[in-house]
């Protein structure tokens, strides 16, 4: 039976299998396809209204030279984790990513209860990557001051997929191919989530309401300025597939707000207000 994931920031639907099984946990060579569903479904998760009373930052640090293994690269970035922890922060998200170079550097979302001056995490971070070529013209940190700012980090640099070239294994550093690179992203601090609602619709229904999730994600980004056509070509293309017998299981996985899905599955459903989340 089509099976809906409802959460805060987005959607997951999907043709549920009995046989499916969990991957196996290996070592971590890179981003992997479970690894970016799991970062993502966290970010879909995320109740953006307790972070409004925080003092947030959104930071990119970055090396000139590549680490010469993937362990040295990890014990810096816990050594900043770790200074971060120090200075206070009560919440942090980071994520790994590479350069066309083949060169590591970091994204995070960094949260205090008390306005904090990033120059000292930059500091900081100049310090323990020294020995890679760190300069502080390659540091970048903006303030994140409310929803929009949080939605504006997770658009540009927290929820890429798989293939994009900044997580291609492509881009993987030469000398730490074949090695465990280590987790490419993590969270510290108790962040405020919002579970998801679990719906169940009939094949109809489903197969109405991912239609309407194409319309609405060509609308969204119709809406974008400056405008992407690339993105916009996307959106129209996302349920084509040459597969009949595959098309018709095809699921999703969106960035369409809570309340948009609801109404969505409200409309192909014909029920009604909050009565929707019984289904």
């Amino acid at each position: 039976m089509p099976t809906i994931s409802v959460y805060r920031h987005g959607s997951t639907m999907g043709v549920g299998n009995a046989k499916a099984q969990p991957p196996v946990r290996s070592e971590v060579q890179g981003w992997s396809s479970s690894g970016v569903r799991r970062n993502l479904l966290f970010l879909y998760s995320v109740d953006e209204r307790s972070l409004e009373a925080l003092h947030g930052h959104a930071m990119t640090f970055t090396v000139r030279d590549c680490p010469e293994t993937p362990q040295a690269w990890c014990k810096a970035r816990d050594a900043l984790l770790d200074a971060l922890s120090r200075s206070g922060v009560v919440l942090v998200h980071w994520v790994t990513e590479w350069q066309r170079r083949g060169v590591p550097h970091l994204h995070l979302a960094c949260y205090w209860d008390r306005p904090t001056d990033p120059v000292e995490i930059i500091t900081d971070w100049l310090r323990i990557a020294a020995p890679f070529g760190a300069r502080s013209g390659g540091q970048y940190s903006h303030p994140i001051y409310d929803a929009l700012g949080w939605n504006q980090y997770v658009s540009k640099h927290a929820a890429r997929g798989l293939h994009h070239y900044q997580r291609s294994p492509e881009n993987i550093p030469q000398t730490w191919r074949g090695l465990s690179t280590g987790r490419m992203w993590g969270k510290r601090g108790s962040w405020a989530v919002v579970d998801p609602s679990k719906l169940h619709l009939d094949n109809g229904s489903w197969w109405r309401l991912r239609r309407i999730v194409r319309s609405w994600r060509v609308a969204d980004a119709r809406r974008a300025r400056p405008l992407n056509l690339r993105r916009v070509l996307s959106a129209r293309r996302m349920l084509r597939c040459n597969s009949l017998k595959f098309s018709q299981v095809r699921g999703l996985s969106e960035w369409m707000p809570q309340d948009a899905m609801l109404r969505a599955v409200a409309l192909v459903t014909g029920v009604d207000g909050a009565d929707v989340e019984a289904l």
